[in-house]
């Protein structure tokens, strides 16, 4: 199992990035989510060319997040999708929403 990236929750695009870029971050791309969100992806010159950081701007959101709400995810790979939710369920007792047909699955913290 690996770490694939973390998201954030951003109110403004640009200087968002450049707060990141300063840190030594590249942008790797800009995915538009139909008209609800922009994604930027961003990760560190030794990370490769996959992104460690997401950053997730909501159209139509004008006030600030409060500490706890503008987290979003973190994201992992696992060779046993299943095993993983499995173990998962039974330590936490958290449930999941799976992603269908897809190899996703969304893990409730508990």
């Amino acid at each position: 199992m690996s770490l694939i990236h973390t998201c954030y929750r951003i109110l403004e695009i640009d200087r968002s990035v450049e707060f990141y870029k300063a840190l030594g971050f590249e942008e790797k791309g800009r995915h538009p989510i139909r008209d609800e969100a922009i994604n930027v992806f961003l990760g560190l010159p030794d990370d490769g060319p996959s992104p460690r950081l997401e950053l997730t701007y909501n159209v139509g959101r004008t006030e600030p997040y409060e500490i706890g709400t503008g987290y979003g995810h973190i994201a992992i790979t696992t060779p046993d999708l299943a095993r993983a939710i499995g173990r998962a369920r039974d330590r936490a007792r958290t449930p999941a929403l799976h992603g269908p047909g897809r190899g996703l699955s969304a893990l409730l913290r508990p």
